[in-house]
């Protein structure tokens, strides 16, 4: 291999490591920009009542709550005993039928 020959390849690797990071980069910036609907934003609190415990979880239905009518989402769970904070376990049941013993309201204060 000659001189030449050495550096067409050495320009040839360095294209490669450019097109490929950029690529990486591109598929990072998708990926952040498709994967909003995947943030739960919703807090999260473990509370001990008698004794039992319950995950509740609340947050507004809509964002931002200044530009849109806001809503409330709320849920209570019976938790995992392993991994009490994770909604997502198998063994975090919801507790049914809390529509008709609980209340919401909300005080809105905005000034612009």
């Amino acid at each position: 291999m000659n001189k030449q020959d050495a550096i067409t390849l050495r320009n040839q690797r360095t294209s490669a490591s450019i097109l490929l990071g950029r690529m990486i980069i591109a598929a990072l910036l998708l990926f952040s920009i498709s994967s909003k609907g995947l943030v739960y934003a919703h807090q999260k609190q473990l509370y001990t009542i008698g004794n039992n415990k319950y995950l509740f979880a609340a947050g507004f239905l809509n964002e931002p709550v200044y530009l849109t009518n806001p809503g409330v989402d709320f849920y209570m769970y019976t938790p995992d005993p392993k991994d009490p904070v994770n909604i997502d376990s198998n063994l975090t049941t919801p507790v049914e039928e809390l529509q008709d013993s609980l209340t919401q309201s909300s005080v809105h204060k905005f000034s612009i």
